[in-house]
């Protein structure tokens, strides 16, 4: 009897547990973390675009300005005006600042050709004669061996010259019916090649000199 009111009690206790433990909530409830919100950005000021200066008279740093101006070219170095005084440039320095704000970045790079030659009028250059080398001194005895030398080098020169120059006159007197001493065509060229090297020798031989 006892062992069954035990029994009993048991399960009431294990019944009144399970159902304090239902009743509980599945899980706590959890604090939300909001991002904090970013600093609102102040935009930078967008620059305005510079406005076309007024063309109907235009102030010129220095001078008279001009009158109903059109713009016909725009340089690097200034801007070519059509106007009432004819075709002027001017130069941005003698222009007021927003002709250079507004008109500077459409300039357009000059491109300055190179001035032709005239061959005719070109100062020649001079041209330095060739260096003469000095000749060497020499002795007495050197000096006139070197003068015998020089004349029999000219002799024999001379005498080649003679013998080339009576060939080419025989080639042209020869008759070609007479066939005994008679001058080939070979011989010919042979002697009027060693004709004109010859002459060329005792030129240059004669311009050393001894």
């Amino acid at each position: 009897m006892k062992f069954t009111i035990i029994l009993l009690i048991l399960g009431i206790g294990g019944y009144e547990a399970v159902q304090y433990y239902n009743d509980l909530p599945a899980s706590a409830p959890s604090i939300a973390i909001r991002p904090k919100a970013a600093a609102p950005t102040t935009p930078e000021p967008t620059p305005e675009p510079a406005h076309a200066p007024d063309l109907a008279a235009v102030p010129v740093l220095g001078g008279h300005p001009i009158t109903h101006a059109k713009v016909k070219e725009i340089h690097e170095s200034g801007i070519l005006f059509l106007c009432d005084q004819g075709l002027i440039k001017v130069s941005f320095k003698n222009l007021p600042p927003e002709f250079s704000d507004y008109y500077g970045p459409m300039a357009v790079k000059e491109v300055v050709a190179a001035e032709p030659t005239d061959a005719a009028t070109a100062t020649p250059v001079a041209t330095p004669p060739p260096a003469v080398k000095p000749k060497p001194e020499r002795t007495p005895m050197q000096d006139a061996q070197a003068t015998l030398a020089y004349s029999q080098a000219v002799s024999a020169l001379r005498d080649r010259l003679q013998n080339d120059q009576s060939v080419i006159d025989h080639w042209y007197k020869q008759s070609s019916f007479v066939q005994e001493g008679r001058i080939t065509e070979s011989q010919f060229n042979v002697a009027k090649a060693d004709f004109e090297a010859v002459t060329a020798q005792l030129a240059e031989l004669q311009a050393n000199g001894p």
